[in-house]
């Protein structure tokens, strides 16, 4: 069961790497270039379509790195939750906020800071999509 669970993490944990770099280098810098007419337009676009992209799999992530904690305490199943619960938390005690206040209209500080507080989930999604990696090909000395 464990190494079904590992493989679904692996899935999910791919897809959310990905999305967050293609979100850091390309999309969010990319707010720059709307103008303040449009912004809350595309601000509400891009948050209906991001949310499609990134709400399953992100529960996905969660449930799985839950149930690998719960099915075995060991540091890497230890590692990969806190990872899991950093980028989470990241996510909605910074990222979601400044997400709100771009809802009400283009804000160069906030896009700002958006792009420069987002490397921090780029880099956590990045080290923990290696670790589950390593964790489900038995890199890491622990069997899946």
């Amino acid at each position: 069961m464990s190494g079904e669970l590992l493989q679904l993490h692996l899935f999910a944990s791919i897809w959310m790497t990905a999305i967050i770099w293609y979100v850091q280098l390309v999309h969010y810098p990319s707010f720059n270039a709307i103008d303040s007419e449009s912004f809350c337009e595309f601000h509400a676009q891009h948050s209906r379509r991001t949310t499609l992209l990134v709400l399953v799999p992100m529960l996905v992530e969660l449930l799985s790195a839950t149930s690998l904690v719960w099915i075995s305490a060991s540091g890497a199943s230890l590692a990969l939750g806190a990872l899991t619960l950093l980028t989470w938390t990241l996510t909605f005690l910074i990222s979601v906020p400044l997400h709100n206040r771009l809802a009400g209209g283009k804000d160069q500080e906030a896009i700002r800071r958006l792009i420069q507080s987002n490397w921090p989930r780029t880099l956590t999604w990045t080290l923990k999509l290696f670790l589950v990696y390593a964790l489900q090909s038995g890199r890491a000395g622990i069997a899946p």
